[in-house]
């Protein structure tokens, strides 16, 4: 009869001899204390499984201080593709062709199975990152490049500056200890709480396009080695709600960029829902979630912390940023990037003293996908806009701050056309806009345009808190692809009067928009 019980209050369970026996014993002597002993020995039975599962699968202490903590991927992250669908490619309107090859042979050749070994070099049993050691001088230890932090020179100081372990080092000679030593000290804490990777993590970074072919380029070009694959979301309707034509795609299928079309996911979309045109946020709003759900539900063999990054057409990040998420583990998120803000080009620069204006545009530029999984819905809009934050079951913490005003974390070049390509930007602005300056025929006119580049006037005609900053070769003047071509970018570097700029000069892609 009792074994009949203990089957009816545990039918699937396989209850040891031990407990049942001292049931039946406590049953028969009618103590009230024995339920309580058959239900102790059973937690107890319960904790001691729980504690050899934790032991079994926690991960041990590393036995090699000067070595990093490696954290194994699973393995699925390094042998499966990331394109689910090669068929299909393209969103919306099946009539269009692929304009490149719509799918990824292997990780192998994206960098999924790139290892630890390829990108560092081992000195005296440390392990040292290549683009941020200084080889000459690292003789029995990592010797960091200026700009870069940690045990293994692996932390860029866009990061390192926004999060050091303990006080501000301007605090450190009050402690009596050499400003430097506290420097060292603080380098190494900070190693140990980023911890390092043997495969990096894999990196979608998507973006929403009107006509931005040159920043698309440039973004392209730069981070091409850090990122595995670049969605690029094009509609033919402008947020104004008139057509255009498909400017990206158009340039694709004529050889734009074509050495990286096998890591380009082109995302179409023809048509918005009703009412979305005459608000600007819903607008907005459906063009990232859009972008964001209909690329990954077309990616597989994703896990959980791989990133998915998301910009817009002007906001280009610094690729020493990206590469530092790639490779480590033990950051917050989601991801804050605080840019340098410019106008028209990257000499009308916004000051750092300027008090009424933030001299950086600090955008949320993404986060693990199961961050964006869990608290935005597979939304990045809901990311960007911080909408997470109001999630019920989302524990508030501060961010990863990516970039300062000495050490940004990329670029935000606003209106950084041509002045035929600033005034069709200025046609497909969004219908909610007020003013919408595209409406005015006399904003729209090419020569007034230039004079607003050359003065660096906002398009009501007031002067705006932006600086004329003159380039003289300096190295952090604008993104390291402008920097090392300067010549095809110039007029993105120097004020137009410096190069004698009539007000019909166009870039080399205003004929793919015009």
């Amino acid at each position: 009869m009792h074994r009949l019980r203990a089957k009816l209050l545990f039918p699937k369970a396989k209850i040891p001899s031990l407990l049942f026996d001292n049931f039946v014993d406590m049953k028969n002597s009618h103590s009230y204390w024995s339920p309580l002993m058959f239900y102790f020995q059973l937690s107890a039975l319960l904790t001691l499984f729980v504690m050899v599962i934790f032991l079994t699968h926690y991960p041990q202490d590393k036995k090699d201080s000067s070595l990093p903590v490696y954290i194994e991927p699973p393995l699925n992250a390094l042998r499966e593709p990331i394109l689910k669908n090669p068929a299909t490619a393209f969103l919306g309107d099946s009539s269009h062709e692929q304009p490149f090859h719509p799918y990824i042979l292997n990780m192998a050749e994206m960098g999924g199975n790139q290892l630890l070994g390829n990108v560092t070099t081992r000195i005296q049993g440390m392990t040292c990152f290549n683009s941020g050691t200084d080889f000459q001088r690292s003789l029995s230890t990592c010797v960091c490049l200026q700009g870069f932090h940690g045990h293994h020179c692996s932390i860029p100081s866009s990061i390192f500056q926004n999060h050091q372990s303990g006080k501000d080092r301007q605090e450190a000679p009050a402690h009596g200890l050499p400003a430097c030593l506290i420097t060292t000290l603080l380098s190494f804490l900070e190693s140990d709480r980023f911890l390092l990777r043997t495969h990096p993590k894999r990196i979608i970074m998507g973006m929403v396009l009107n006509h931005e072919l040159e920043m698309l380029e440039v973004r392209i070009r730069q981070l091409h080695h850090v990122v595995d694959i670049f969605v690029i979301q094009e509609s033919n309707i402008t947020t104004g709600g008139d057509a255009k034509k498909l400017v990206i795609l158009n340039a694709m299928r004529r050889g734009f960029l074509e050495e990286f079309h096998w890591k380009i996911l082109y995302v179409y979309l023809d048509h918005f829902p009703t009412g979305f045109i005459e608000d600007g946020w819903k607008a907005d709003g459906y063009l990232r979630q859009h972008m964001s759900a209909q690329s990954l539900s077309r990616v597989q063999g994703d896990n959980g912390d791989d990133l998915f990054l998301s910009f817009d057409a002007d906001e280009i990040p610094n690729p020493e940023a990206v590469d530092f998420l790639r490779w480590h583990d033990g950051y917050p998120e989601p991801f804050v990037f605080n840019l340098v803000w410019t106008l028209y080009g990257f000499y009308w620069r916004m000051p750092s003293s300027f008090v009424t204006q933030k001299a950086l545009t600090s955008i949320v530029g993404g986060s693990s996908i199961q961050f964006l999984n869990k608290f935005a819905d597979r939304d990045v809009f809901k990311l960007r806009s911080r909408a997470y934050a109001h999630q019920t079951f989302y524990t508030p913490q501060p961010p990863l701050q990516i970039g300062s005003t000495s050490n940004p974390g990329g670029f935000h070049c606003s209106w950084c056309f041509s002045p035929a390509g600033i005034r069709v930007k200025l046609l497909s602005a969004q219908r909610a806009d007020r003013p919408r300056w595209g409406d005015f025929p006399d904003k729209t006119r090419i020569s007034y345009i230039h004079n607003l580049v050359r003065t660096g006037t906002w398009f009501d005609g007031s002067r705006t808190a932006f600086n004329h900053i003159r380039f003289e070769g300096q190295s952090n003047f604008a993104p390291p692809f402008i920097m090392a071509n300067q010549k095809r970018y110039q007029h993105l570097l120097r004020h137009p009067d410096e190069w004698n700029a009539t007000e019909h000069w166009h870039s080399p892609f205003d004929k793919s928009f015009l």
